[in-house]
């Protein structure tokens, strides 16, 4: 294994909870720890920034030349391993592909997760057998809402998703 790793946890994301090893002094730790010097916990409007580090690391490494495809790369003398070493366990699906390259798997128990959150990732679950991933995210996020705050919040929460992009 190099000195420096980490590994995607599906084609749009690496995620170092999966495994990270890095030696004194890596560049993209030092980039990850500095991200968090002008963050705000908590937003302006009083909402908690619940930006995952694999988001944060993921645009780290995106901007030192990583490409989003779920290959081995090397991006600033750290090695990103594919999914089928470290996780492949596909968490929208639930389906297992294991490889000759398979070191461990990660079960995404969640533990930390509200019962809304639950509930939306086991509808999404069901979701995912017959629809596109894409479409059981939001639909699934759409009724844990409308289950959990009310049938206007998931409204206004709709509207806020699609209003913000461009």
């Amino acid at each position: 294994m190099p000195d420096n790793f980490v590994a995607f946890e599906n084609p749009s994301y690496v995620n170092s909870g999966l495994i990270r090893a890095a030696r004194t002094g890596d560049t993209i730790c030092k980039l990850m720890l500095e991200s968090y010097h002008n963050d705000r916990f908590i937003l302006k409007n009083g909402d908690l920034n619940l930006v995952t580090v694999c988001v944060r690391e993921t645009a780290i490494l995106k901007k030192l030349g990583l490409k989003c495809n779920n290959t081995l790369q090397v991006v600033a003398d750290t090695t990103v391993y594919p999914t089928d070493y470290f996780c492949p366990l596909d968490y929208l699906t639930n389906k297992i592909k294991i490889t000759e390259n398979t070191h461990s798997i990660h079960h995404y128990a969640a533990t930390w997760y509200s019962q809304k959150e639950d509930f939306a990732k086991a509808y999404r679950l069901k979701l995912a057998k017959v629809l596109p991933t894409r479409i059981a995210d939001l639909v699934s996020a759409f009724w844990a809402i409308m289950k959990y705050d009310g049938f206007f919040k998931a409204l206004e929460k709709l509207r806020k998703k699609f209003s913000n992009k461009t």
